[in-house]
């Protein structure tokens, strides 16, 4: 499996958000678990659960989506978009542009801090780079506005990277274990 390093530049009006996040699924026990490490926090999914170091467990939302899914939900919507492709020597760019629904769905992902439907979207870019047939990276943008009062504008940049080859198994801490097997 591949480690993915997620990074996102926003802008809300005057507030700033940027995060970074490592991510790294792996099958475990027949489950598909996600680990997401936030400035050195880790949080772990598994059947729309969020699972805390602690062993805490919270139902997945879209405050704390699992990052893992994102990249299933971005490739399905490859398969059903008019696809812009450029190709160069050993590489090739695939763009869309993502409406609607699909776009608030990816969008909750990456401004995670503001509701999805609190904004008035225009669209979501995507170009996904792949060199010899491998994924290198997903490129999002959008502009547009909240839906609040004063429509505030927002911006928003992420790339979602291929960081390495990963051969490891995700270290689970023992409360959290626990807390999946109850």
């Amino acid at each position: 499996k591949q480690v993915l390093k997620l990074q996102v530049q926003a802008k809300t009006g005057d507030d700033q958000y940027d995060m970074e996040a490592d991510i790294l699924c792996r099958e475990l026990d027949g489950r598909q678990i996600t680990c997401v490490e936030i400035s050195g926090a880790k949080f772990f999914y598994t059947d729309g659960i969020l699972y805390l170091e602690n062993g805490n467990a919270y139902q997945a939302s879209e405050v704390s989506a699992d990052y893992g899914s994102m990249l299933e939900q971005v490739a399905a919507l490859y398969q059903v978009l008019d696809i812009e492709a450029v190709k160069e020597e050993n590489s090739k760019l695939y763009k869309i542009t993502v409406q609607e629904e699909n776009a608030q769905e990816i969008l909750a992902y990456l401004l995670p801090n503001v509701a999805a439907d609190a904004l008035e979207m225009q669209t979501l870019e995507a170009e996904l780079l792949s060199e010899e047939d491998a994924l290198k990276a997903i490129t999002f943008t959008s502009k547009g506005k909240l839906q609040n009062a004063e429509k505030t504008k927002y911006d928003i940049t992420a790339m979602l990277t291929v960081a390495k080859e990963d051969d490891g198994v995700i270290e689970i801490p023992e409360p959290v274990k626990n807390a999946m097997e109850s």
